[in-house]
């Protein structure tokens, strides 16, 4: 069963969350109490979502974070996939009851499109299985003073 957590029980989670995007997004470890307090916020105050899927004991076994964005160019919005993280592994039935719930959430919300990003091979074939198409690629180089 999958389940969006409610803003009163981000709290009850609120371990559970940091451990995850800490695992999954990628950030600085210096960066992090400043990048998780903005997370907290945005959950708190639902501009951020979380869905957990849970097995037959209520046990989180994977675990979303999204958001509505509005696009750049137009006036439609998107919801964003910020981080999807599994505790144990998954089917390929399991993955699509996720993608699906995160497509139905974005209709319910009038969003026109479901945006993610990944470094991951295997996310890249899912998301080609799944007939997503690549918006684009971000490349980073660092300049040190």
């Amino acid at each position: 069963m999958i389940i969006k957590l409610l803003s009163p029980q981000v709290v009850t989670y609120w371990d559970t969350i940091k451990f995850v995007v800490a695992k999954v997004d990628e950030v600085d470890e210096a960066d992090l109490p400043e990048y998780l307090l903005e997370l907290l916020h945005a959950l708190l105050s639902d501009k951020a979502q979380c869905w957990v899927r849970v097995d037959e004991s209520r046990m989180i076994v994977s675990m979303i974070i999204t958001r509505i964005l509005k696009n750049k160019i137009g006036t439609g919005k998107h919801v964003y996939i910020q981080c999807v993280y599994l505790f144990q592994k998954e089917t390929i039935q399991e993955w699509q009851k996720l993608f699906d719930t995160s497509v139905e959430f974005a209709k319910h919300q009038g969003c026109d499109e479901v945006r993610f990003d990944s470094m991951n091979p295997k996310v890249w074939k899912l998301a080609n299985a799944y007939n997503c198409r690549e918006a684009n690629r971000s490349f980073v180089y660092g300049v040190s003073q």
